[in-house]
């Protein structure tokens, strides 16, 4: 019979291997598991009032975003990127978003509809 024993530090090897079976799997780099530390990261919640923030700055690039329901389920959306994903109460959704050009980008949520306070402006400028 085999007896498993573990050691501190062996979650920390099993992240490291877990990123190098990722990366010889054909993940990307912006994959949560090999992703790097320079990606810009923005934080958004959002509700029956709306997203807080409702605008934010972001540089050109490929952007981490983390987006918390306060209730309920929500959707966070940036039609013009074909970004649609569902934002789970109690689960923060987690993602990736490239933007090829300075200007501002509309997000909302698509589960309220174009008519609800739900909506946000993304800002991409150079030099952010």
């Amino acid at each position: 019979m085999i007896t498993l024993r573990r050691e501190r530090g062996d979650l920390r090897i099993a992240s490291f291997l877990l990123g190098v079976v990722c990366a010889g799997a054909g993940a990307t780099a912006a994959s949560p598991a090999v992703r790097g530390a320079e990606m810009y990261t923005v934080r958004l919640s959002v509700g029956k009032s709306g997203f807080e923030p409702r605008r934010v700055s972001v540089p050109p690039g490929a952007v981490h975003f983390v987006v918390t329901a306060r209730e309920g389920d929500h959707c966070f959306a940036v039609p013009s990127l074909d970004v649609e994903k569902r934002v789970r109460a109690g689960k923060p959704l987690e993602v990736d978003v490239t933007f090829d050009k300075t200007g501002e980008v509309p997000f909302a949520c698509c589960v309220e509809g174009p008519d609800s306070a739900e909506t946000g402006v993304i800002v991409v400028t150079p030099g952010k």
